[in-house]
């Protein structure tokens, strides 16, 4: 996640990438998307995992207002929050006999997929941390083009207080490149269970992380990849995420299956692949 371009022209509009921004603009792109009918699409998820993710709406509509509704060219679109708790919730009651449950995730941006596994520990009520990085420090004070920049510089820490049940018990945060923290947490961990991929949309940084994991992996342990996407015309959104999955699924036939969400533009694509 890069640094954003904000500035706080009055404390009524900010000027983020360069475009004028009030408040209720915000709440305007959020209704927006809370509005759209993916009914279907909880279906799907339903129907593979066996969870009910709609029910955590609630929780993850207000998490998105606060981390994920951000000024961009392109719609707002979380569904891979619903994708994240569900598939975590499935792999841990396919597999009631891990005691501690290792979960890696590179991209940690404003905490939006980290805190959204975190809710799957905890209504499972199972041990785990995860471990996130980025490359923009937990404790430094920014703007983050999100609703809270009309309230000044905060860190993410302070950006995510209101969960900090969620943050302190389940989640640890690491800062530098993804490449230099995961040897890091070779020191720390030896296997991880469950992963989301998310750091770069670009092919080299992808292919490193997704070999890592799998090299780490056991049967039956999941990594999750975001941005398979597809705009409507067909063309591809981010060539190097997908390059690097198609040749990661060619190399090595891992079970796998893609939930694709459309914001009308597009059609994101999650990835779930599932280690035999």
């Amino acid at each position: 996640m890069a640094y954003f371009n904000v500035q706080k022209i009055n404390k009524d509009v900010l000027k983020i990438e360069g475009v004028l921004v009030k408040l209720n603009t915000f709440r305007e792109l959020y209704n927006e998307v809370t509005n759209r009918d993916y009914s279907e699409f909880f279906k799907e998820i339903e129907t593979e995992t066996h969870i009910n993710s709609y029910k955590i709406k609630q929780f993850v509509d207000e998490l998105a207002l606060n981390t994920q509704i951000c000024i961009k060219r392109s719609k707002m679109l979380y569904l891979h929050g619903f994708v994240l708790y569900a598939e975590l919730s499935k792999y841990l009651n396919d597999n009631p006999e891990i005691e501690f449950v290792n979960i890696v995730e590179t991209g940690t941006a404003r905490g939006f997929s980290s805190l959204c596994m975190a809710k799957a520990l905890k209504d499972l009520n199972r041990k785990g941390k995860i471990y996130t990085i980025d490359k923009i420090p937990h404790d430094k004070n920014i703007y983050w083009n999100c609703v809270n920049d009309f309230n000044g510089k905060t860190t993410r820490q302070n950006l995510l207080s209101k969960w900090s049940d969620l943050t302190d018990n389940y989640i640890e945060f690491l800062t530098g490149d993804s490449k230099r923290m995961l040897t890091y947490l070779s020191t720390k961990i030896n296997r991880i269970h469950f992963s989301f991929l998310d750091a770069h949309h670009d092919y080299n940084y992808l292919n490193y992380e997704i070999e890592y994991a799998h090299n780490n992996n056991q049967k039956n342990d999941v990594i999750i990849c975001d941005d398979y996407t597809y705009y409507n015309t067909g063309e591809m959104q981010y060539e190097g995420i997908i390059q690097a999955i198609d040749e990661y699924i060619s190399k090595y036939n891992p079970t796998h299956k893609i939930y694709y969400g459309s914001d009308g533009i597009k059609k994101r694509g999650y990835v779930v692949i599932k280690k035999v």
